[in-house]
């Protein structure tokens, strides 16, 4: 015994609440990752950007590693916190290792030195630390990356 209103019937009404029922759910649940997807990614660009200049002149060779360092590690740690907030628990370990070798280069190199005023950018002992700092972004921002 079918109930039905003309050609409907409650089959047909509950299947059509069950779809939009569903739809909405997932709808929401959709946004959500989207917008926790467009905070990661957004993440990742201001990471990615605390470094850029750190980057350009390592390459240029103008300045030494020691100076560069100085002028640019406050922003960089700055945008290692706020990134750091972004990772899965199970990357945060690796990244926070990454990030201690390059703080601890930064402390036992870099920090409250002055012969940067009168070293030269273009020796091999500078060549050398140049690699090794620019291993280190780059093993951090291997971490960046956009889903």
């Amino acid at each position: 015994m079918d109930i039905s209103w003309g050609s409907l019937t409650v089959g047909t009404l509950l299947g059509i609440l069950i779809g939009h029922l569903l739809s909405h759910v997932l709808s929401k649940k959709r946004a959500k990752l989207d917008r926790k997807a467009a905070i990661h990614n957004q993440a990742v660009a201001d990471f990615k950007s605390s470094f850029t200049d750190a980057l350009v002149n390592f390459n240029y060779q103008e300045n030494t590693v020691v100076l560069i360092l100085q002028q640019t590690f406050d922003a960089h740690k700055i945008a290692y916190i706020r990134f750091r907030e972004n990772l899965p628990p199970s990357k945060k370990d690796a990244f926070d290792q990454v990030w201690v070798k390059y703080e601890e280069y930064y402390n036992q190199n870099a920090k409250g030195q002055i012969y940067t005023l009168f070293a030269s950018a273009k020796t091999d002992y500078e060549t050398q630390h140049r690699m090794f700092i620019i291993g280190l972004i780059k093993e951090l921002m291997a971490f960046a990356k956009e889903v």
